[in-house]
């Protein structure tokens, strides 16, 4: 009987082994097959500078008068001749839109109570144009109509372009990211495989933004407006993650 039971009980202790060995077994399967390959991971950035072929033009007119109304009213009819001359120009009204409109009460602090001056209405005309001759020309006629604000000329690149640069700075990018990888697998002793992820990050253009603040007092001075546009920059960089075998 205790021969018996002691064989019985051997039986088990094997079964227990030998589940314990399967269960070690299968997770040691599971393991591999879910583990990622080896990776390497490069970037490539490339900085360009292009011309731009728009110019945004922001101006307009500010009217000081005793009521709210009557300043409203002398800068509508200012704003409106200002828009007529400039479509004169060629300029689609799709192109003159208003970029910043406000009425407040102004008031001088310079007494020992405050005084109020009337009521400034300021409206600033966003221009943009793809003739970047005209930008002086829009500025002087602009203030022939009595404009009296000048702010600024930004030179940008249209959508049209913008597109086409990009696409053209983000393949140059990833040419040079892959040239990277393959300098650095090289010098490992190992190949190249498959892109597993590719991401693009900090691309911009810096537009060209040329301060003018020109105001009525300095418009008397001025001789015919003369602005020259300067190139855009450009950058891209693009990330790639790549199999080695």
């Amino acid at each position: 009987m205790e021969t018996k039971n002691a064989l019985q009980f051997g039986l088990v202790v094997v079964a227990i082994i030998l589940a314990a060995g399967l269960v070690t077994v299968s997770s040691s399967k599971f393991q591999v097959n879910t583990q990622d390959p080896r990776t390497i991971q490069v970037s490539g950035t490339v900085e360009n500078s292009v011309e731009p072929d728009q110019a945004e033009i922001f101006l307009g007119v500010k009217v000081l008068a005793d009521t709210s109304k009557e300043s409203l009213e002398q800068n509508s009819q200012i704003s409106n001749n200002i828009i007529r001359v400039i479509k004169r120009l060629g300029v689609l009204s799709g192109d003159i839109e208003t970029y910043s409109f406000n009425i407040y009460e102004k008031y001088d602090y310079s007494k020992e109570k405050r005084t109020s001056l009337g009521f400034e209405t300021t409206h600033i005309l966003k221009i943009t144009t793809k003739n970047l001759d005209d930008v002086g020309v829009i500025i002087d006629d602009s203030v022939g109509a009595e404009a009296n604000v000048i702010q600024s000329v930004t030179y940008t690149l249209s959508k049209d372009k913008e597109a086409e640069v990009k696409a053209q700075v983000l393949d140059s990018a990833a040419v040079k990211a892959k040239e990277k990888a393959n300098s650095l697998a090289d010098s490992l002793g190992l190949s190249l495989g498959k892109p597993r992820s590719i991401s693009e990050s900090n691309f911009y253009y810096g537009s060209i933004n040329r301060y003018l603040g020109y105001t009525k007092d300095t418009f008397g001075a001025m001789e015919s407006t003369s602005i020259q546009p300067a190139d855009v920059e450009l950058r891209a960089t693009v990330s790639i993650t790549y199999e080695i075998l």
